[in-house]
């Protein structure tokens, strides 16, 4: 029998520390300055999920959805790397969400409180739920070119916590709800998230189906002590299997680190066996590798290069650009309104900290950032009151109230508008729109459709095309 290498532990443990304390501080920093040129990255644009949400706006035009960068791109690629060669070893290696449920678990399987699932039926038919929930965020984020599930992702509300309870409150209830399940869940049943809602778990596990690495277990060798079933952290049945392809696999290497019997459970790419420290070390320098690469080539980018980059994102200077990190001051500055209009108008007084972020300001208030937008976009002006700025509608947008084409087509509604502003635009009344829209009967009508869209977890993109639908009807 051999003796467990305890170097595979430290190592493993390490990795999974160093990038969740990495992270973590990033996190913090990015409240404290904010996605600023001289600021701290979002975590979407330090996440390979982000680059998989980005992925189609990238590949149409070279653009990124706002709060991702190229980072996630390359974040995304060497994580499709590390998944072809060693399968779901960023999971098992890399993952800080993930980091944080295994070490709850690790108090669960110590106060014996870990529940017994393996075999279990219930188990093993919930877990397609993260490949579900794949499609749905993927989809709706293609479709409305936002990233509509931040506010329910727990890891994107774990990097928030440093802003407060009132930005938890405003913008991550769920999400808050869903990391205390994932991390309280975990002292019971090991990974819950990955295991059942993980969405970039559920790409991994697709995706690793055809990974290099395999576990191989020699059947000769096997004495059947079923310590490999007992120390998975997804309850796979190690011991039932000749090769481990399932996709529920997260290459950790417990396994094949605890089997007391030489040669029994291995690594294996073809017929070249490794160690468990080997395939860590290796899909480390692999992932981490690419990162290295692409700063050292320049490709690299997780901040943007200028406000002006932000403020003008799309393409044209809109309020729908505001971030919670920039201050009265900046807002000012970029847009051209006098500090003491824009409190005027927002009912602050004109002490107001003009230097402070408007996140907080407003959160503190119990107020939202959208009504900062409201303000910016009547500053600047609608379309409609600048036709000679704005195209010519199409037939298919509809007519004003007044009997004339409307100035505004269906793709410029902006998420600033309120569908008061959308009704009078196209002659189509605001009770419709909520009807149409499914919405709450008492939804405000003078509140910004970002906001109200946001709040269902829905997009603007769902008022822009149910417009010519409600025009050709009338």
């Amino acid at each position: 029998m051999k003796r467990k290498p305890v170097f595979f532990k430290i190592l493993r443990i390490s990795a999974l520390v160093v990038i969740w304390a990495a992270i973590t501080y990033v996190a913090f920093l990015h409240q404290k300055c904010g996605e600023r040129p001289d600021g701290a990255p979002t975590i979407h644009a330090l996440c390979p999920l982000g680059g998989l949400a980005t992925l189609r706006e990238t590949l149409a035009g070279g653009e990124f959805i706002k709060r991702t960068q190229p980072s996630a791109i390359i974040l995304l690629t060497g994580t499709v790397l590390v998944a072809l060669i060693f399968r779901r070893a960023f999971c098992g290696w890399m993952c800080p969400l993930g980091a944080m449920q295994e070490f709850a678990a690790t108090i669960g399987r110590k106060a014996k409180w870990r529940l017994p699932l393996h075999d279990n039926a219930i188990d093993g038919s919930i877990r397609w739920l993260k490949t579900a929930v794949l499609v749905v965020v993927i989809g709706l984020t293609w479709v409305t070119a936002d990233l509509v599930f931040s506010p329910y992702d727990p890891w994107a509300t774990y990097a928030h916590l440093a802003g407060g309870f009132g930005e938890i409150r405003s913008e991550f209830l769920v999400g808050a709800a869903l990391l205390l399940v994932s991390v309280i869940g975990s002292l019971f049943v090991d990974r819950l998230w990955c295991r059942y809602l993980c969405p970039l778990g559920g790409f991994l596990a697709i995706l690793s189906r055809i990974g290099a690495t395999r576990v191989v277990r020699d059947e000769q060798s096997c004495v059947h002590c079923h310590v490999c079933d007992r120390v998975c952290p997804m309850d796979i049945r190690v011991e039932a299997m000749e090769q481990v392809t399932t996709g529920e696999c997260i290459t950790c290497g417990e396994c094949v680190n605890a089997c007391p019997v030489p040669g029994a459970l291995q690594f294996k790419i073809g017929r070249r066996a490794f160690s468990p420290v080997v395939l860590g070390v290796a899909s480390l320098a692999l992932f981490f590798g690419v990162v290295a690469t692409t700063k050292a080539t320049g490709t690299w980018r997780s901040l943007p290069e200028s406000m002006t980059e932000l403020v003008e994102y799309g393409g044209e200077l809109s309020a729908d650009n505001i971030r919670g990190f920039m201050t009265f001051s900046e807002i000012s500055e970029a847009y051209g309104m006098p500090i003491d209009q824009i409190l005027s108008e927002l009912g602050l007084p004109e002490d107001t900290d003009a230097n402070r972020p408007i996140n907080s300001i407003m959160h503190g208030a119990g107020r939202h950032v959208e009504e900062i937008e409201t303000v910016i976009a009547q500053h600047l002006g609608t379309p409609s009151t600048q036709p000679e700025e704005v195209p010519a509608a199409r037939p298919e947008a509809g007519t004003g109230s007044d009997g004339e084409p409307a100035a505004l087509t269906p793709g410029q509604i902006r998420g600033t508008m309120t569908l008061e502003q959308v009704s009078e635009a196209f002659g189509v009344s605001a009770d419709t729109l909520i009807e149409e829209l499914k919405l709450p009967g008492d939804t405000p009508t003078d509140k910004p459709i970002s906001a109200i869209m946001k709040e269902a977890g829905r997009g603007v993109q769902e008022v822009r095309d149910m417009v010519p639908q409600l025009v050709s009807d009338r």
